[in-house]
């Protein structure tokens, strides 16, 4: 027996914040987390069983409505609070998204429960190879074409395999088990004969439904994470900064070094300077879309890399200060072919307060794993 399909189920567990924390056994520290995120699983159990697909979803339905009788009210509201000229469009973009996010989740429902039906009958035909060619089929529907492909095949499979089954399975129970296994055979194929061409009929209806709900194209649920990865300086878990997981997902990300550890980190105007265990990058925004789009991209590449082995010495000059990195005379770094400038580098050269301060953490700990380089 299969664990039931749950189909994007909204769990969303609270964060535990234990303040003015005492010194105490790891293993009670441990038993209070536990306790807490068992607590907040179990409050959040009843949108698993209400996600299971063969109950049609029911959990995802009410979301997808809710989310458009919102937007039919919020709409409106924010376009006479904003411009009462707009309120005719806004008003229509509501009305939009109420239907399409009812029809949507309609669809969706009746895709899922009538597929839970028609996976019902499969497993009723006694045969463990149909039912995992309808399960397969049920797995397939993704576009609408794709769901409608997938809908023919498993209304064709189930007529086929339905009528063929009254002579394989006599005859297959025949070669196994004798005059009892061609009996049982008979059972098997007569009652294929009738449930597998109605599983096939369920599981083109759940591909026809949903196609329509493809067709909408709406998501049910589009959860999207509220903020980056918390970065973990040194392996060290600290309290959540958005401009060291900023840091953490240029380094991880878009420099495509996740295995790098970050030990500190300078956002500064002209780009990003991260500290790693055995070497210091710059990186420099390249792409910034967004002007006339509703989503901003941005995108980071490596202007350069030196191994912290090949530093002379780091010093903050000027005001406002900006990092020099002075280099031994042989040393050489990735990133550049300008030979000039292969004993000093000045990035980070204009920085705000914030910046400047992360620079100075930036040295603090460059001298603190590197004492030899300090001039």
């Amino acid at each position: 027996m299969s664990f039931p399909d749950v189909d994007a189920a909204p769990i969303c567990l609270n964060a535990l914040l234990i303040e003015n924390v005492q010194p105490q056994r790891q293993d009670v520290f441990a038993q209070i987390v536990a306790q807490h995120y068992a607590k907040q699983f179990v409050g959040e159990a009843y949108k698993i069983v209400g996600s299971v697909s063969a109950l049609g979803n029911p959990v995802g339905l009410v979301d997808s409505m809710g989310t458009g009788v919102k937007d039919f009210f919020y709409e409106p509201a924010q376009a006479l609070m904003t411009s009462p000229n707009a309120f005719g469009t806004a008003m229509g973009r509501g009305t939009k998204s109420l239907f399409t996010h009812t029809a949507s989740g309609l669809s969706d429902s009746t895709s899922k429960l009538i597929g839970g039906i028609g996976s019902g009958f499969a497993a009723l035909s006694m045969d463990d190879d149909f039912e995992e060619k309808q399960d397969r089929l049920a797995h397939a529907r993704g576009s609408a074409g794709d769901s409608l492909a997938a809908g023919a095949e498993a209304l064709g499979d189930g007529f086929k395999d339905g009528f063929a089954g009254i002579l394989e399975k006599p005859t297959e129970g025949a070669q196994a088990d004798g005059m009892s296994g061609f009996f049982k055979g008979v059972g098997k194929g007569l009652t294929g004969a009738v449930t597998k061409p109605l599983a096939g009929v369920f599981g083109a209806m759940a591909g026809v439904t949903g196609a329509v709900k493809a067709g909408l194209a709406t998501s049910l649920v589009n959860l999207q994470p509220i903020r980056l990865r918390r970065a973990m300086l040194n392996d060290v878990v600290t309290v959540y900064d958005q401009d060291a997981a900023t840091a953490m997902n240029i380094l991880a990300h878009h420099l495509e070094m996740p295995e790098e550890t970050m030990q500190a980190y300078a956002l500064c105007e002209d780009g990003t300077l991260i500290l790693t265990g055995h070497s210091i990058i710059f990186s420099v925004k390249v792409q910034d879309i967004g002007e006339d789009q509703k989503v901003s991209v941005v995108d980071w590449k490596l202007q350069w890399a030196v191994e912290a082995e090949d530093i002379k010495c780091l010093s903050l000059e000027g005001v406002p200060p900006r990092l020099v990195i002075q280099l031994d005379n042989q040393a050489q770094h990735s990133g550049t072919n300008d030979d000039s400038s292969s004993c000093l580098l000045e990035p980070c050269s204009t920085c705000s307060a914030k910046s400047t301060s992360q620079l100075k953490v930036l040295v603090q700990f460059f001298y603190q794993c590197y004492p030899e380089c300090k001039p």
